[in-house]
C-alpha cells in the first residue's frame, strides 16, 4: 500500500514538473514534414515452407517531429497491417491512426518492401485534419533489440508534404 502511494505521488511530482505541451498550437495549412516515427510492433507469423511465409502485425507508436515543434510533433499512433514473404519477394501494408493533442484524428495508407523502406498518403481524417492531402516516404533509422520474443521495436524517418483543406 505504502508503495502503491509512493509510486503515484512520484509520477504526479513527474506529470506536475514537465513542461506543458501546446494543445491546439496551430499547424500551417500546408508544408514539409519531417519526424521519427518510433514503435513497437505485435506481430503473427505463419511460415508455408522455408522460402514462404506471412503475417499480420500491430503497434504502437509515438511521433517526434524533426526539429521538435514540427508537423505532426508529439502524435500517438497505432497501425494495422499484413506482410509476405514468398521466395525472397517481401512486400508489406496496412493503416495507421494517428491522434493529436486536440483529439483529432487521420489515417495513414502504407505500403513498403523488404528494406523497410516504403511510402504512404493520407486515407481519411477528422477535425483539422478532414480533408488533408499528404504523402510521405518512410525509411528506418535502425532496430532496437527487443527483450519480448513475437514484438520488434524500430524508429522509421518520415518525410514528405502535407496540406490542409
Amino acid at each position: 500500500m505504502m508503495r502503491t502511494r509512493i509510486a503515484l505521488l512520484a509520477v504526479t511530482c513527474i506529470v506536475a514538473a514537465s513542461p506543458a505541451l501546446p494543445v491546439g498550437a496551430a499547424m500551417p495549412n500546408t508544408g514539409n514534414f519531417d519526424f521519427n516515427f518510433c514503435f513497437v510492433t505485435d506481430i503473427n507469423h505463419v511460415a508455408l515452407t522455408d522460402k514462404a511465409g506471412l503475417g499480420s502485425f500491430t503497434n504502437l507508436a509515438a511521433i517526434h517531429a524533426n526539429p521538435s515543434g514540427g508537423a505532426f510533433d508529439l502524435q500517438g499512433a497505432r497501425c494495422f497491417g499484413y506482410y509476405s514473404n514468398v521466395e525472397g519477394e517481401y512486400t508489406e501494408s496496412g493503416y495507421c491512426e494517428m491522434k493529436d493533442a486536440d483529439g483529432d484524428l487521420w489515417i495513414m495508407k502504407f505500403a513498403g518492401i523488404a528494406d523497410g523502406t516504403g511510402g504512404w498518403n493520407v486515407a481519411a481524417g477528422t477535425g483539422k485534419y478532414a480533408g488533408m492531402s499528404a504523402t510521405g516516404k518512410y525509411r528506418p533509422l535502425g532496430v532496437v533489440p527487443s527483450t519480448v520474443s513475437g514484438k520488434v521495436s524500430r524508429c522509421n524517418r518520415n518525410t514528405g508534404t502535407y496540406q490542409l483543406k
